[in-house]
């Protein structure tokens, strides 16, 4: 059933289905803070779409709606109505630039415990927020070490 249940949000997402309204229970409001305490933002800048984690406190760019898919699986969506990727044209730099949620746009939570996860992208490696990068978030990642280590921030 759960398998069928992506399945359709997959087709509805890509349009492939058209004329239906999704309405998902498993929808949340977040901010999503990284090791270094600072949240991480899509910039209100239309010309810069990648992900960094570089704000002090929430606002509306710091605000995303992650989907519970099956599993441990995910989408998040931001605040631009865009989805998230680990886009492996730009480097698997995270950007906030995709219309319909497909393969790129899903990623895995592992639970690392103390209210912390790592977030692995669909490339099968962990996002970080790369400290050498100015905490731009990455997936490049073969084990979740202290940069890949995120807080999720329910309803901020």
């Amino acid at each position: 059933m759960k398998l069928i249940k992506h399945f359709i949000f997959l087709l509805l997402a890509s349009g492939a289905i058209t004329g239906c309204s999704v309405h998902n229970a498993n929808e949340e409001t977040i901010a999503i803070k990284a090791f270094n305490n600072q949240y991480v933002t899509v910039p209100g800048d239309t010309s810069c779409i990648k992900l960094v984690a570089n704000r002090p406190d929430v606002g509306e760019w710091e605000t995303f709606t992650i989907s519970h898919l099956e599993g441990n699986t995910i989408t998040i969506k931001a605040n631009t109505n865009c989805y998230v990727c680990a886009n492996y044209v730009a480097g698997d730099f995270l950007t906030a630039d995709k219309r319909n949620a497909s393969t790129w746009e899903t990623f895995t939570l592992k639970d690392l415990g103390n209210n912390q996860v790592a977030i692995k992208a669909s490339n099968g490696k962990y996002v970080s927020a790369d400290q050498n990068l100015g905490y731009l978030l990455i997936a490049n990642k073969e084990k979740a070490g202290e940069w890949e280590k995120f807080t999720l921030v329910k309803n901020p």
